[in-house]
């Protein structure tokens, strides 16, 4: 029997929070009192999980673009590309920016909505984020990019998700036993 590749998974997560990008990221999270995660299928999902164990483990408001109804509504009206940035506007209205967080999970780094969504929180003065297991492939630059560096979408989604409890852990909070 073949064994699963997990290019191994326990350094790379110390490699990536032991970098100068994570650590930015997670100083993000900290002073932040309002974050947003978006990601897109399997990274969705794992947005959809961080945000809820965000909530429950942090004083945190975590917000998740995971519901298909929501998004596919979006994506009728301004299409693929701005469906996430719309989502963020949405969320935000009414909102002081200056405690705002938005967070994408992409695997490939070619996510047009994610880089869409960092390009209006760029324009709007709102702390962003993306985890990636690839290097961008844009001439875009953005503030804050933790680049996984993995082949497979299984081991940067099981990555993310370790991340999502590191940055509870990084802000002072714990994670529960079993």
């Amino acid at each position: 029997m073949k064994n699963l590749d997990t290019e191994n998974i326990e350094k790379v997560f110390e490699k990536v929070v032991g970098s100068p990008e994570w650590g930015l990221l997670q100083s993000y999270f900290n002073k932040n009192k309002n974050i947003y995660l978006a990601g897109n299928g399997g990274n969705s999902a794992i947005a959809d999980h961080g945000a809820i164990d965000m909530t429950r483990h942090t004083d945190k408001n975590i917000n998740c673009a995971g519901s298909a109804v929501l998004a596919t509504s979006i994506i009728n009206d301004v299409g693929y590309e701005k469906w996430t940035s719309q989502w963020l506007e949405f969320a935000l209205r009414g909102r002081d920016n200056s405690d705002c967080m938005f967070v994408g999970i992409s695997a490939s780094g070619t996510s047009k909505n994610l880089l869409d969504a960092l390009d209006y929180c760029e324009t709007n003065s709102i702390c962003s984020a993306l985890i990636t297991a690839k290097p961008l492939e844009t001439k875009r630059t953005y503030s804050t990019v933790v680049v996984l560096g993995v082949e497979y979408y299984h081991t940067a989604e099981v990555l993310s998700l370790m991340l999502m409890y590191q940055l509870i852990i990084g802000s002072g909070f714990d994670c529960p036993k079993i």
